[in-house]
């Protein structure tokens, strides 16, 4: 059993002697890169690197940690860097590790001036009837969305957080910071377009008690998708009665009336904007007051009052 145990701490004392030999290896190991300075673009650069080892051992190196916003790799005595566009609105700075066996033996340092922003992200688009609205997101601190006309368009004078489009099919949004204008993001959209407004209806059949409106039977706009429904206001939405006439009480509706019709589009659901109108007024007839009686032997007779003028 004796023989065992210096076996195994023979063995452990060349294990800890091995790694203490390794780690004095690379701790002999230096490296040196050129550090490398880039504008707000997308752009490569390489990092020439110097280095060796005092001890005697051969001279590697790998790339260890660096920064999320670049990509680096070794490439002979260099380190290539490329770097995506800066759209955080300032500077940023970072450092490339150059390791040996996933020990550090030296370093670089990256750094990047601030670029144009992004193409902001795509807006939501919601269809009403007669306008579309489309809302932009809220930008990072430092850069201001703008709406356009145009793809390439630098008004500054709206950057709201929505829109409202009543025509066209296409709209911009463009970001802008303090180096500059970004890439414009375009929208598609459309528009559910508001039926016309139906003609004028006239009154049919006047009368004391009741009196029939009608409307045209066919319009301009038929085949359209468009139907006509009676309202009893201007901004009614009722799908009761197309029919070509409807007759009105005046107990129902009084000694003046004014009817409406509106244009609803089936497919959209969209009405029209305002109604087509029709009044009517019921003639008021006074009763007449009460007849004079002279009652005569043999007969009666009823007078009554002249008629009005």
């Amino acid at each position: 059993m004796k023989s065992i145990d210096k076996i195994i701490k023979l063995v452990l004392f060349c294990f800890i002697m091995g790694m203490s030999n390794l780690s004095m290896a690379q701790g002999s190991c230096y490296a040196a890169g050129t550090n490398l300075s880039f504008t707000g673009s997308s752009s490569t650069k390489s990092s020439a690197i110097q280095g060796g080892c005092s001890d005697g051992s051969s001279f590697y190196f790998q790339v260890g940690n660096k920064p999320a916003w670049l990509s680096a790799y070794s490439s002979g005595n260099s380190v290539v860097v490329t770097v995506s566009n800066n759209t955080t609105g300032s500077s940023r700075s970072g450092s490339v590790s150059l390791t040996k066996n996933g020990s550090q033996i030296g370093v670089f340092s990256v750094s990047q001036a601030a670029g144009v922003p992004a193409a902001p992200p795509l807006p939501s688009v919601v269809r009403n009837c007669g306008s579309t609205r489309i809302t932009r997101a809220n930008p990072i601190s430092g850069t201001t969305y703008y709406w356009q006309s145009s793809s390439s368009g630098t008004s500054t004078s709206n950057s709201s957080a929505f829109v409202d489009r009543t025509s066209g099919s296409t709209y911009y949004l463009r970001a802008k910071n303090s180096v500059g204008w970004g890439p414009a993001r375009r929208i598609t959209y459309s528009v559910k377009v508001l039926p016309g407004v139906p003609l004028n209806p006239t009154v049919d059949v006047p009368g004391c008690e009741v009196v029939t409106l009608k409307r045209i039977l066919y319009d301009q706009y038929s085949g359209n998708g468009n139907i006509w429904y009676w309202q009893s206001s201007a901004s009614g939405t009722s799908t009761s009665n197309t029919n070509e006439t409807i007759t009105l009480s005046r107990n129902s509706v009084g000694d003046n009336v004014t009817y409406y019709l509106r244009s609803r589009n089936t497919a959209s659901g969209c009405w029209s904007s305002t109604s087509a109108s029709v009044s009517y007024s019921f003639e008021n007839v006074a009763v007449p007051p009460a007849p004079t009686i002279d009652s005569n032997c043999g007969s009666t007779i009823l007078t009554r009052v002249s008629n009005p003028s």
